[in-house]
């Protein structure tokens, strides 16, 4: 009985800690058509991986990620006339996989910060505009 209890009480403290951050959405100004400039139609995606069913991983995050990705491309404030497909795919003895596409109209209103573009880690920056050619010679 008390193995039974235990292995209650760490699992309950291991489902405690499966939990995500709210995604905070900006309002556009009610008079957004005055105040806004309408940039493009954009998309991003994000994904996620249930591993055993039970272990998140990105998994509440991919809809974050995927709103970033789409804003960042043109520097958008605001998403407008937002489509959300969700695809799930399940992976024997892995788990579930989880892909979020989101698509929608990017727009940038004054007296917002525009969304940018997230750098990929450990990428290089690119070259100076100076004639950098990169390989070190004159």
């Amino acid at each position: 009985m008390k193995k039974i209890l235990t292995l209650a009480i760490a699992l309950g403290l291991l489902m405690i800690g499966c939990a995500s951050k709210p995604l905070n959405l900006i309002t556009p100004p009610s008079d957004f058509s005055k105040s806004c400039e309408v940039l493009t139609n954009v998309e991003g995606s994000g994904g996620g991986l249930l591993f055993w069913g039970i272990v998140p991983i990105m998994v509440n995050t991919r809809f974050d990620n995927a709103y970033q990705e789409a804003l960042g491309k043109v520097g958008g404030t605001h998403l407008m006339d937002a489509k959300i497909v969700d695809h799930w795919y399940y992976i024997p003895y892995v788990g579930t996989l989880f892909i979020l596409n989101l698509e929608g109209t990017a727009i940038r209103c004054q007296g917002y910060t525009p969304v940018e573009k997230k750098k990929k880690e450990g990428s290089t920056p690119p070259p100076t505009s100076r004639g950098d050619t990169g390989f070190g010679g004159k």
